[in-house]
């Protein structure tokens, strides 16, 4: 996970040499502006005139408009991934980076505890991911995304202090993710590439309850939204539900467990991964419930495809 330039940077608790911004390691490259020079004004009060103006016409970005500033310089803008393409620019252009851990947390904050708010998040990384994939192809640059999910993560984590309840929680939103917010992620992503829609950024809620906080320490899941984002789910929970009943009557009834062993298998894992689902749909009764609407509308297109696959088959 450190390796090709060293680790990619996501998100917040990130250092930078500040002279990274004005061009490579090897060669320095003088900014545009003379004011913005690393060692500008450097040695005088911050309650200076001078400082305090530089500070304000910073503040303001004006000194941005016509020059290569969020281009080629400073921090890059233009991507719904700003964090991932600073740094994999920086890396291009020869820095290297490297984890510090401290015994002691240095970073402190919040983030989403709600699924409506964790899909939201994963759908905007998984369109900027794509555009960011694209320019890099584009500008014949290399790209190196590793992803360690399933089962080796799990290798990966308890040399470093992860647990099993850890692990079984990644894979399991790994599977969530997947059949939601990057798929719609991809289709939202293919019509703004087509002029057909617009790429919107929303903004995702850090204001937490203490209701909230105790159900997230909890595991208990949010579906208090009627999100189009949970159908997929939804869906993909019933069907293996009904495949994995399906199977263990078939065996009942045939002995053919050999045959079925690995679909009853492949069920019974998305079966067991789906249990929060279940128990919004049916054994919860307060407002964090799976919403009516959404089991009916995913009943209802679980019916349109058997009947739409018995007319195929």
């Amino acid at each position: 996970m450190d390796g090709l330039g060293g680790p990619i940077h996501m998100g917040t608790g990130c250092f930078f040499q500040r002279r990274a911004f004005f061009g490579g390691p090897s060669s320095f490259v003088a900014p545009e502006s003379p004011e913005l020079s690393p060692t500008h004004v450097k040695t005088k009060p911050i309650q200076s005139s001078e400082v305090l103006a530089l500070a304000h016409h910073v503040a303001g970005c004006n000194y941005e408009a016509q020059t290569n500033w969020g281009s080629k310089v400073g921090y890059r803008y233009g991507s719904l991934v700003e964090d991932l393409y600073t740094g994999y620019r920086l890396q291009c252009q020869g820095w290297k980076s490297v984890f510090c851990h401290p015994d002691r947390a240095a970073f402190l904050g919040d983030a989403y505890i709600t699924v409506d708010d964790l899909l939201n998040q994963t759908k905007r990384w998984s369109m900027g991911l794509l555009n960011f994939m694209a320019h890099s192809l584009h500008s014949n640059h290399y790209l190196c995304l590793p992803t360690p999910t399933s089962s080796p993560q799990l290798f990966l984590n308890l040399p470093k202090g992860g647990t099993l309840q850890g692990w079984w929680n990644s894979q399991r939103m790994w599977m969530v993710r997947g059949l939601s917010s990057f798929s719609f992620g991809l289709v939202e992503y293919l019509l703004s590439s087509l002029g057909v829609s617009a790429t919107g950024f929303n903004v995702t809620s850090k204001v937490v309850d203490n209701e909230q906080s105790k159900r997230y320490n909890q595991g208990i899941f949010e579906f208090a939204v009627a999100s189009p984002m949970f159908l997929p789910i939804t869906m993909a929970a019933i069907i293996n539900l009904f495949s994995f009943s399906q199977g263990i009557l078939q065996v009942f009834r045939h002995g053919s467990f050999e045959a079925l062993f690995l679909q009853i298998l492949i069920a019974g894992f998305v079966v067991v991964n789906s249990w929060p689902v279940y128990e919004a749909m049916i054994l919860r009764t307060n407002k964090r419930k799976m919403p009516m609407k959404i089991t009916l509308i995913s009943v209802i297109l679980i019916w349109v495809l058997y009947l739409a696959s018995l007319l195929t088959f």
